[in-house]
């Protein structure tokens, strides 16, 4: 399974910031909320004017609110997933302007190479080699 923060603050990141004015086609604030004990919110600003960034923080009514269980996120950037049976299934919550999910979808489908780039950071090292005991 992903961290969570990884993917948001390093895959996502990386991507939308690479491909600035695809990201910026959605033009909105995603929040999401992830649940789990990796789990944070963060704000994908995705506005034409904004800066293309993804950050920790909550906000009161972003354009959409993504709320997803950790175990999820990966499905969830795969492009391979039904989001009307995601919600069904309580998989995945929505609340706002759905509009804004069509949008964000096609920009997870490209996700998924970004994704593929930081596989190897999803799992915390056994062990980071500076000499650091536990």
């Amino acid at each position: 399974m992903i961290c969570p923060e990884i993917f948001m603050e390093v895959s996502l990141r990386n991507f939308i910031r690479s491909k600035a004015v695809m990201a910026k086609s959605v033009d909105g604030i995603i929040m999401f909320s992830i649940v789990g004990p990796h789990g944070g919110i963060w704000i994908v600003d995705l506005r034409r004017d904004g800066p293309c960034d993804v950050f920790r923080a909550k906000m009161r009514n972003p354009d959409l609110h993504i709320i997803v269980r950790e175990e999820f996120l990966e499905t969830l950037f795969s492009g391979e997933f039904d989001p009307r049976q995601a919600v069904t299934e309580q998989k995945l919550g929505l609340e706002g302007n759905v509009r804004y999910l069509a949008a964000f979808i096609r920009l997870a489908q490209e996700t998924k190479r970004a994704q593929q780039v930081v596989s190897g950071l999803s799992e915390p090292p056994k062990s980071a080699g500076f000499g650091l005991r536990r």
